[in-house]
Protein backbone atom coordinates (compact mmCIF):
# COMPACT_ATOMS: atom_id res chain seq x y z
CA UNK A 1 0.00 0.00 0.00
CA UNK A 2 1.69 3.32 -0.91
CA UNK A 3 0.09 5.30 1.64
CA UNK A 4 1.91 2.61 3.87
CA UNK A 5 5.19 3.04 2.69
CA UNK A 6 5.47 6.96 2.60
CA UNK A 7 4.50 6.70 6.28
CA UNK A 8 7.30 3.79 6.58
CA UNK A 9 9.96 6.24 5.13
CA UNK A 10 8.52 9.10 7.32
CA UNK A 11 8.89 6.65 10.32
CA UNK A 12 12.57 5.68 8.83
CA UNK A 13 13.18 9.82 8.99
CA UNK A 14 11.94 10.15 12.31
CA UNK A 15 14.57 7.32 14.17
CA UNK A 16 17.07 9.49 12.00
CA UNK A 17 16.18 12.38 13.99
CA UNK A 18 16.14 11.15 17.46
CA UNK A 19 19.90 10.22 17.11
CA UNK A 20 20.67 13.58 14.95
CA UNK A 21 22.54 15.53 17.70
CA UNK A 22 24.02 18.28 15.29
CA UNK A 23 20.05 19.60 15.51
CA UNK A 24 19.48 20.97 19.19
CA UNK A 25 18.09 19.33 21.49
CA UNK A 26 14.23 21.54 22.09
CA UNK A 27 14.57 22.07 17.99
CA UNK A 28 15.23 18.37 17.57
CA UNK A 29 12.22 17.48 20.58
CA UNK A 30 9.76 20.06 18.88
CA UNK A 31 10.39 18.16 15.15
CA UNK A 32 9.76 15.02 16.91
CA UNK A 33 6.79 15.46 18.41
CA UNK A 34 5.16 17.28 15.26
CA UNK A 35 6.46 13.82 13.74
CA UNK A 36 4.89 11.80 15.74
CA UNK A 37 1.75 13.32 15.78
CA UNK A 38 1.47 13.90 11.99
CA UNK A 39 2.35 10.14 11.54
CA UNK A 40 -0.60 8.68 13.76
CA UNK A 41 -2.72 11.39 12.23
CA UNK A 42 -1.92 9.76 9.29
CA UNK A 43 -2.32 5.96 10.36
CA UNK A 44 -5.46 6.76 11.82
CA UNK A 45 -7.11 7.88 8.29
CA UNK A 46 -6.05 4.12 7.02
CA UNK A 47 -6.70 2.55 9.84
CA UNK A 48 -10.58 3.71 9.72
CA UNK A 49 -10.97 1.85 6.78
CA UNK A 50 -13.10 -0.90 7.07
CA UNK A 51 -11.78 -3.13 4.16
CA UNK A 52 -8.18 -2.56 5.41
CA UNK A 53 -6.46 -6.21 4.82
CA UNK A 54 -5.52 -7.84 7.91
CA UNK A 55 -1.47 -7.70 6.82
CA UNK A 56 -2.12 -4.04 6.33
CA UNK A 57 -3.56 -3.29 9.47
CA UNK A 58 -0.62 -4.95 11.05
CA UNK A 59 1.44 -2.96 9.41
CA UNK A 60 -0.33 0.20 10.74
CA UNK A 61 -0.27 -0.83 13.82
CA UNK A 62 3.30 -1.38 14.08
CA UNK A 63 4.29 1.79 12.54
CA UNK A 64 2.20 3.66 14.75
CA UNK A 65 4.20 1.82 17.94
CA UNK A 66 7.54 2.14 16.32
CA UNK A 67 6.84 5.75 15.90
CA UNK A 68 5.46 6.59 19.12
CA UNK A 69 8.22 4.30 20.86
CA UNK A 70 11.07 6.85 19.66
CA UNK A 71 10.07 8.49 23.22
CA UNK A 72 12.36 7.53 26.14
CA UNK A 73 9.73 6.52 28.50
CA UNK A 74 7.77 3.17 28.89
CA UNK A 75 4.70 3.60 27.31
CA UNK A 76 1.79 0.59 27.62
CA UNK A 77 0.06 2.14 24.14
CA UNK A 78 3.13 1.30 22.53
CA UNK A 79 3.15 -2.31 23.79
CA UNK A 80 -0.39 -2.65 22.69
CA UNK A 81 0.24 -1.46 19.28
CA UNK A 82 3.08 -3.54 18.53
CA UNK A 83 1.53 -6.46 20.46
CA UNK A 84 -1.76 -6.59 18.13
CA UNK A 85 0.50 -6.03 14.67
CA UNK A 86 2.39 -8.94 15.90
CA UNK A 87 -0.70 -11.45 16.52
CA UNK A 88 -1.82 -9.98 13.22
CA UNK A 89 1.50 -10.84 11.54
CA UNK A 90 3.96 -12.58 13.50
CA UNK A 91 6.65 -11.77 10.75
CA UNK A 92 6.65 -8.58 11.32
CA UNK A 93 10.84 -8.55 12.13
CA UNK A 94 10.79 -5.14 12.83
CA UNK A 95 7.75 -5.35 15.19
CA UNK A 96 8.98 -7.98 17.18
CA UNK A 97 12.50 -5.66 17.71
CA UNK A 98 10.43 -2.67 18.49
CA UNK A 99 8.81 -4.81 21.17
CA UNK A 100 11.91 -5.96 23.00
CA UNK A 101 12.83 -2.03 23.24
CA UNK A 102 9.29 -1.48 25.27
CA UNK A 103 10.30 -4.20 27.24
CA UNK A 104 13.45 -3.01 28.01
CA UNK A 105 12.42 0.14 29.14
CA UNK A 106 10.24 -1.36 31.42
CA UNK A 107 13.25 -3.05 32.56
CA UNK A 108 11.90 -6.58 31.90
CA UNK A 109 14.97 -7.69 30.17
CA UNK A 110 13.90 -11.25 29.76
CA UNK A 111 10.65 -10.36 27.47
CA UNK A 112 12.93 -7.96 25.61
CA UNK A 113 15.69 -11.18 24.92
CA UNK A 114 12.73 -13.16 23.81
CA UNK A 115 11.45 -10.31 21.54
CA UNK A 116 15.14 -10.11 19.60
CA UNK A 117 14.86 -13.97 19.41
CA UNK A 118 11.52 -14.18 17.77
CA UNK A 119 12.83 -11.63 15.60
CA UNK A 120 15.41 -14.06 14.24
CA UNK A 121 13.04 -16.86 14.41
CA UNK A 122 10.05 -15.56 12.16
CA UNK A 123 12.19 -14.01 9.80
CA UNK A 124 12.31 -15.63 6.15
CA UNK A 125 14.55 -18.64 6.14
CA UNK A 126 14.80 -17.89 9.89
CA UNK A 127 18.44 -15.80 9.18
CA UNK A 128 19.27 -13.25 11.87
CA UNK A 129 19.33 -9.63 11.19
CA UNK A 130 21.87 -7.04 12.09
CA UNK A 131 19.48 -5.10 14.55
CA UNK A 132 18.21 -8.18 16.60
CA UNK A 133 21.77 -9.22 16.92
CA UNK A 134 23.12 -6.30 18.47
CA UNK A 135 20.18 -6.40 20.87
CA UNK A 136 20.41 -9.71 21.92
CA UNK A 137 24.16 -8.43 22.40
CA UNK A 138 23.23 -5.84 24.67
CA UNK A 139 20.24 -7.11 26.79
CA UNK A 140 22.34 -10.78 27.04
CA UNK A 141 25.09 -8.82 29.39
CA UNK A 142 22.30 -7.17 31.18
CA UNK A 143 20.08 -9.36 32.04
CA UNK A 144 23.77 -11.69 33.62
CA UNK A 145 27.38 -10.56 33.80
CA UNK A 146 29.03 -13.69 34.00
CA UNK A 147 31.83 -14.66 31.40
CA UNK A 148 29.99 -17.04 29.68
CA UNK A 149 26.94 -14.52 29.12
CA UNK A 150 29.67 -11.80 28.03
CA UNK A 151 31.51 -13.91 26.00
CA UNK A 152 28.47 -14.63 24.29
CA UNK A 153 27.36 -11.18 24.19
CA UNK A 154 30.38 -10.38 22.05
CA UNK A 155 29.63 -12.69 19.61
CA UNK A 156 26.36 -11.79 18.71
CA UNK A 157 27.75 -7.98 18.50
CA UNK A 158 30.81 -9.42 15.89
CA UNK A 159 27.72 -11.31 13.77
CA UNK A 160 25.48 -8.10 13.58
CA UNK A 161 29.12 -6.27 12.29
CA UNK A 162 29.74 -8.97 10.29
CA UNK A 163 26.33 -8.82 8.10
CA UNK A 164 26.58 -5.49 7.50
CA UNK A 165 30.55 -3.65 8.14
CA UNK A 166 29.33 -0.10 6.70
CA UNK A 167 26.65 0.01 9.79
CA UNK A 168 28.19 2.66 12.20
CA UNK A 169 25.62 1.90 15.21
CA UNK A 170 27.06 -1.87 15.28
CA UNK A 171 30.27 -1.18 15.50
CA UNK A 172 29.64 1.00 18.21
CA UNK A 173 28.13 -1.81 20.05
CA UNK A 174 30.75 -3.84 19.12
CA UNK A 175 33.26 -1.22 20.79
CA UNK A 176 30.91 -1.46 24.22
CA UNK A 177 31.01 -5.28 23.83
CA UNK A 178 34.76 -5.38 24.28
CA UNK A 179 34.57 -2.74 26.94
CA UNK A 180 32.50 -4.88 28.91
CA UNK A 181 34.48 -7.90 28.23
CA UNK A 182 37.82 -6.35 29.32
CA UNK A 183 35.96 -4.46 32.38
CA UNK A 184 34.38 -7.46 33.79
CA UNK A 185 36.58 -10.49 32.32
CA UNK A 186 39.54 -10.39 30.67
CA UNK A 187 41.49 -7.10 31.48
CA UNK A 188 43.37 -7.79 28.46
CA UNK A 189 44.87 -4.71 26.51
CA UNK A 190 43.61 -6.22 23.44
CA UNK A 191 40.01 -5.93 24.55
CA UNK A 192 40.16 -1.96 25.21
CA UNK A 193 42.10 -1.87 22.02
CA UNK A 194 39.52 -3.61 20.28
CA UNK A 195 37.39 -1.60 21.80
CA UNK A 196 38.62 1.73 21.02
CA UNK A 197 39.24 0.40 17.17
CA UNK A 198 35.55 -0.63 16.77
CA UNK A 199 34.84 3.27 17.84
CA UNK A 200 37.17 4.30 15.01
CA UNK A 201 35.00 2.13 12.31
CA UNK A 202 31.84 3.38 13.45
CA UNK A 203 32.72 7.12 13.29
CA UNK A 204 34.06 6.34 9.48
CA UNK A 205 31.32 4.33 8.19
CA UNK A 206 29.20 6.20 5.69
CA UNK A 207 26.51 8.57 7.04
CA UNK A 208 27.79 7.96 10.27
CA UNK A 209 25.87 10.42 13.00
CA UNK A 210 27.78 12.11 15.80
CA UNK A 211 27.53 10.00 18.52
CA UNK A 212 28.09 11.48 21.87
CA UNK A 213 27.72 8.43 24.01
CA UNK A 214 30.90 6.76 21.67
CA UNK A 215 32.58 9.90 22.85
CA UNK A 216 31.90 9.56 26.76
CA UNK A 217 32.61 5.56 26.27
CA UNK A 218 35.85 6.44 24.86
CA UNK A 219 37.09 9.33 27.19
CA UNK A 220 36.52 7.07 30.07
CA UNK A 221 38.66 4.50 28.25
CA UNK A 222 41.43 7.33 27.64
CA UNK A 223 40.79 8.39 31.38
CA UNK A 224 41.76 4.29 32.61
CA UNK A 225 44.74 4.54 30.29
CA UNK A 226 45.88 7.88 31.71
CA UNK A 227 45.76 9.77 28.79
CA UNK A 228 44.12 12.74 30.49
CA UNK A 229 44.53 15.21 27.63
CA UNK A 230 42.95 13.28 24.72
CA UNK A 231 40.47 11.73 27.49
CA UNK A 232 39.51 16.03 28.47
CA UNK A 233 38.93 16.35 24.92
CA UNK A 234 36.81 13.77 24.01
CA UNK A 235 34.80 14.44 27.32
CA UNK A 236 34.34 17.84 25.87
CA UNK A 237 33.16 16.43 22.33
CA UNK A 238 30.30 14.55 24.56
CA UNK A 239 28.56 17.20 26.26
CA UNK A 240 28.80 19.61 23.11
CA UNK A 241 27.11 16.84 21.14
CA UNK A 242 24.46 16.43 23.61
CA UNK A 243 24.22 19.00 26.88
CA UNK A 244 22.37 16.47 29.26
CA UNK A 245 26.05 14.71 29.16
CA UNK A 246 27.57 16.72 32.18
CA UNK A 247 31.49 16.25 31.53
CA UNK A 248 32.60 19.23 33.94
CA UNK A 249 32.92 17.10 36.94
CA UNK A 250 34.94 14.16 35.10
CA UNK A 251 36.79 16.83 33.96
CA UNK A 252 37.47 18.75 37.24
CA UNK A 253 38.18 15.05 38.54
CA UNK A 254 41.20 14.15 36.49
CA UNK A 255 42.39 17.56 37.05
CA UNK A 256 42.72 17.94 40.66
CA UNK A 257 43.65 14.19 40.08
CA UNK A 258 46.29 15.20 38.54
CA UNK A 259 47.19 17.89 40.10
CA UNK A 260 47.41 15.73 43.56
CA UNK A 261 50.00 13.29 41.97
CA UNK A 262 52.21 15.89 40.77
CA UNK A 263 52.23 18.03 44.17
CA UNK A 264 53.12 14.64 46.03
CA UNK A 265 55.72 13.26 43.34
CA UNK A 266 57.77 16.87 42.99
CA UNK A 267 56.92 18.35 46.41
CA UNK A 268 57.91 16.56 49.58
CA UNK A 269 56.66 19.56 51.96
CA UNK A 270 53.12 17.06 52.11
CA UNK A 271 55.19 14.89 54.43
CA UNK A 272 58.08 15.58 57.20
CA UNK A 273 61.15 14.83 56.04
CA UNK A 274 62.41 12.91 59.35
CA UNK A 275 59.37 10.43 58.45
CA UNK A 276 60.56 10.14 54.92
CA UNK A 277 63.84 9.70 56.08
CA UNK A 278 62.63 6.99 58.76
CA UNK A 279 60.54 5.16 55.95
CA UNK A 280 63.14 4.82 53.33
CA UNK A 281 65.76 3.11 55.36
CA UNK A 282 62.85 0.31 55.83
CA UNK A 283 63.24 -0.19 52.18
CA UNK A 284 64.77 -3.63 51.81
CA UNK A 285 67.48 -4.63 49.45
CA UNK A 286 66.65 -6.90 46.32
CA UNK A 287 66.03 -10.42 46.06
CA UNK A 288 69.28 -11.86 44.45
CA UNK A 289 66.79 -14.21 42.27
CA UNK A 290 66.01 -11.32 40.52
CA UNK A 291 69.25 -11.15 38.75
CA UNK A 292 68.07 -7.37 37.76
CA UNK A 293 70.18 -3.68 37.79
CA UNK A 294 68.06 -2.22 40.85
CA UNK A 295 67.23 1.53 40.19
CA UNK A 296 65.87 4.35 42.39
CA UNK A 297 63.08 7.52 41.53
CA UNK A 298 66.24 9.37 40.32
CA UNK A 299 66.53 7.05 37.56
CA UNK A 300 63.16 7.81 36.44
CA UNK A 301 64.04 11.56 36.19
CA UNK A 302 66.84 10.75 33.85
CA UNK A 303 65.14 8.28 31.70
CA UNK A 304 62.26 10.96 30.81
CA UNK A 305 64.74 13.34 30.05
CA UNK A 306 66.45 10.75 27.70
CA UNK A 307 63.36 9.29 26.39
CA UNK A 308 60.87 12.35 26.31
CA UNK A 309 60.14 11.74 22.43
CA UNK A 310 58.59 8.63 24.15
CA UNK A 311 55.99 8.63 26.19
CA UNK A 312 55.85 5.40 27.41
CA UNK A 313 59.10 3.23 27.52
CA UNK A 314 60.09 -0.47 29.54
CA UNK A 315 63.06 -0.62 31.54
CA UNK A 316 64.10 -4.44 30.56
CA UNK A 317 66.37 -6.30 32.80
CA UNK A 318 65.73 -3.48 36.31
CA UNK A 319 64.19 -3.70 38.98
CA UNK A 320 62.63 -0.67 41.91
CA UNK A 321 61.71 -1.46 44.95
CA UNK A 322 59.39 1.17 46.63
CA UNK A 323 57.30 1.51 50.27
CA UNK A 324 53.70 2.49 49.84
CA UNK A 325 53.77 5.88 51.52
CA UNK A 326 50.43 6.98 50.45
CA UNK A 327 47.30 6.26 47.85
CA UNK A 328 45.41 8.37 45.68
CA UNK A 329 42.37 7.32 44.34
CA UNK A 330 39.68 8.79 41.76
CA UNK A 331 36.20 7.62 42.60
CA UNK A 332 35.62 6.88 38.93
CA UNK A 333 37.33 3.94 37.18
CA UNK A 334 40.80 2.33 38.07
CA UNK A 335 44.12 2.32 37.79
CA UNK A 336 44.82 2.90 41.43
CA UNK A 337 47.45 5.18 42.07
CA UNK A 338 50.42 4.62 45.14
CA UNK A 339 52.99 7.31 45.76
CA UNK A 340 55.87 5.15 46.56
CA UNK A 341 59.31 5.76 48.00
CA UNK A 342 62.85 3.94 47.65
CA UNK A 343 65.48 3.56 49.65
CA UNK A 344 67.31 6.83 48.82
CA UNK A 345 64.22 8.82 49.59
CA UNK A 346 63.27 9.49 46.19
CA UNK A 347 59.37 9.99 45.51
CA UNK A 348 57.93 8.26 42.18
CA UNK A 349 54.04 7.23 41.59
CA UNK A 350 52.89 4.26 40.00
CA UNK A 351 49.35 2.67 38.40
CA UNK A 352 48.04 -0.52 39.69
CA UNK A 353 45.99 -2.22 36.74
CA UNK A 354 44.81 -5.58 37.33
CA UNK A 355 45.91 -5.83 40.93
CA UNK A 356 43.64 -6.53 43.26
CA UNK A 357 42.85 -3.83 45.37
CA UNK A 358 42.98 -5.86 48.75
CA UNK A 359 46.42 -7.31 47.56
CA UNK A 360 48.11 -3.96 48.33
CA UNK A 361 48.01 -1.69 51.60
CA UNK A 362 50.09 0.97 53.64
CA UNK A 363 53.84 0.52 53.66
CA UNK A 364 53.27 -2.81 51.64
CA UNK A 365 57.05 -3.10 49.62
CA UNK A 366 56.57 -2.95 45.70
CA UNK A 367 59.37 -4.87 44.08
CA UNK A 368 58.57 -4.42 40.08
CA UNK A 369 60.32 -6.16 37.64
CA UNK A 370 61.03 -4.42 34.41
CA UNK A 371 59.29 -1.53 35.21
CA UNK A 372 56.88 0.11 32.42
CA UNK A 373 57.29 3.86 32.50
CA UNK A 374 54.77 6.49 31.17
CA UNK A 375 55.01 9.69 31.04
CA UNK A 376 52.08 11.22 31.98
CA UNK A 377 51.39 15.38 30.44
CA UNK A 378 48.69 17.09 31.04
CA UNK A 379 47.79 20.79 30.53
CA UNK A 380 44.86 23.22 32.35
CA UNK A 381 44.98 26.62 31.98
CA UNK A 382 48.33 27.78 31.44
CA UNK A 383 49.59 25.23 33.56
CA UNK A 384 51.62 22.25 31.81
CA UNK A 385 51.70 19.19 34.02
CA UNK A 386 54.55 16.47 33.54
CA UNK A 387 55.65 13.55 35.51
CA UNK A 388 56.81 10.06 35.57
CA UNK A 389 54.45 7.25 36.61
CA UNK A 390 55.35 3.48 36.80
CA UNK A 391 53.01 1.17 35.61
CA UNK A 392 52.48 -2.06 37.46
CA UNK A 393 50.31 -5.05 35.98
CA UNK A 394 49.73 -8.18 37.37
CA UNK A 395 52.02 -10.41 37.35
CA UNK A 396 54.96 -7.97 36.98
CA UNK A 397 55.10 -7.19 40.56
CA UNK A 398 55.38 -8.81 44.19
CA UNK A 399 54.18 -7.69 47.11
CA UNK A 400 56.25 -8.25 50.52
CA UNK A 401 58.04 -10.80 48.29
CA UNK A 402 54.71 -12.30 47.69
CA UNK A 403 53.54 -12.94 44.41
CA UNK A 404 50.04 -9.84 43.86
CA UNK A 405 46.55 -11.56 43.00
CA UNK A 406 44.90 -10.49 39.46
CA UNK A 407 42.17 -7.81 39.90
CA UNK A 408 38.74 -8.16 39.31
CA UNK A 409 37.92 -4.37 37.60
CA UNK A 410 34.78 -2.94 39.15
CA UNK A 411 32.79 -1.78 35.75
CA UNK A 412 32.85 1.89 35.17
CA UNK A 413 29.58 3.41 34.01
CA UNK A 414 29.89 3.50 30.07
CA UNK A 415 26.79 4.80 28.39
Amino acid sequence: MEALDQIANEVEELCILVEDFSVPQTKRDQRMMSAINDICAKIKTISENANLPLDQKARAWYLQGKALGVQSDYSKEVETLLGNAIKLDPHLVDAWNCMGESYWKNNDYESAKRCFLNAIEYSPDKKPNKVSLRKLSMVIRTIKSDPQSIKESLEKAKESVALDLRDSTSWYLLGNAHLFRFFRVSQRTKDIESALKAYHQSELCPGALKNPDLHYNRATVLKYLEEYQEAVKEFNLAESLDPSISSHEEIELITRFVERVHHHVTNKTWIKRKTLQMIAKTVPSPITAYNRAVIDSTFFQVENQVEKSEKTFVLKGKVFIGKILDFITDKGCPPMTAILVDGNGGIISASLYNVANESVKMNDVLHILDPEVKIISFSHGNKLISYPCIKIEYPNVIINNQNADPAKIALTNLT
